[in-house]
């Protein structure tokens, strides 16, 4: 078995599958893991009870077409290598969890090899956008690092293979929660053009909202900030401020120049740190595929490599029945 030296974008194939499932998945976050999270604890919601269940029907809708999203755009990605010959870990960690998370819904595997499988792809997707980004990979190696921490924590948390091993410590969260802001933090070394002067004051209003949304209501923000993005607010607000206002910053850089890593970011982001459900884990693996993709400008199939390049010999895998 060989590893795929980097992924390829499909230009026209999977790059827009990948594209709406960030807005499908946006509009998800904001409307049904925002909003109606939110509006809950509303004295006199009742009151509006139709405009609300509007609202929250707009979100499950906003649910379930990125969910759909997500699959195609996995699917379609090993669909594409496979089809190109390029049988590799990365294609083994998309059929994984595909796999995986199918089997699960079924109820023919535990929510403990789910959790231990989503662990599992997203260090062998890793790798790929690792290399994509030498020497500038320090963000991404912190976030790999602490997705596995909370990753490993919430998977021993579980019944079946995670309580054999016993319960990861609780210390790994703080650690996790750490290196994820350290990773936003140094996530402008990724981009590759000059600072423009919008994406700087853009990123510096987000810094400036979240320090004073902190300050004026730590437990309401942390409590958002834990049910929607999986971070519980050990650290001091302005630590999040620069971390939130950084990422705003890298991600509009890179919106025009490198759509790819606009866009996953953007997944990870929404995806969340740690294993809340099959859906944001899928949103993770995504993104990795996203900040993986290289030339998203060619016509070519996923992995399929460069003229230049030599081709690797082909291993069969088994993929995983979803």
């Amino acid at each position: 078995m060989t590893t795929n030296p980097s992924l390829q974008a499909s230009g026209g194939g999977e790059l827009w599958l990948i594209r709406a499932a960030v807005v499908a998945a946006g509009i998800e976050l904001v409307v049904l893991r925002l909003v109606t999270r939110t509006a809950i604890h509303i004295p006199g919601i009742s009151r509006v009870e139709s405009p609300y269940r509007v609202t929250a029907e707009m979100g499950r809708l906003a649910y379930y077409v990125a969910v759909v999203l997500v699959v195609v755009a996995l699917g379609s990605v090993l669909w594409r290598g496979l089809a190109a010959g390029r049988f590799g870990w990365n294609a083994v960690a998309i059929a994984w969890f595909i796999g995986a998370a199918g089997a699960t819904r079924l109820g023919l595997t535990s929510d403990s090899t789910l959790a231990w499988s989503v662990v599992g792809s997203v260090l062998m997707l890793l790798p790929a956008a690792l290399r994509r980004y030498q020497p500038r990979m320090l963000p991404i190696l912190l976030f790999g690092m602490s997705f596995a921490l909370a990753g490993l924590h919430a998977a021993t948390q579980v019944n079946g293979f995670g309580s054999i091993l016993g319960p990861a410590p609780t210390g790994f969260l703080p650690i996790a929660e750490a290196l994820t802001v350290l990773a936003c933090i140094a996530s402008p070394m990724l981009v590759r053009t000059e600072v423009r002067r919008a994406p700087l004051l853009i990123g510096a209003g987000v810094a400036l909202a979240t320090f004073m949304a902190l300050l004026a209501s730590p437990a309401t923000v942390k409590i958002l900030l834990l049910w929607n993005f999986g971070l519980a607010g050990y650290f001091p607000a302005f630590f999040y401020a620069v971390a939130f206002g950084a990422l705003a910053f890298t991600a509009l850089s890179s919106r025009s120049t490198d759509a790819p890593l606009a866009l996953g970011l953007a997944l990870l982001v929404f995806g969340g740190l740690g294993l809340h459900s099959s859906y944001q884990s899928g949103l993770v693996l995504l993104g990795l595929v996203a900040l993986a993709t290289t030339n998203p400008t060619r016509e070519t199939a996923a992995w399929i490599p460069e003229a230049s390049e030599p081709r690797p010999e082909v291993s069969l895998i088994p993929v995983a029945a979803g």
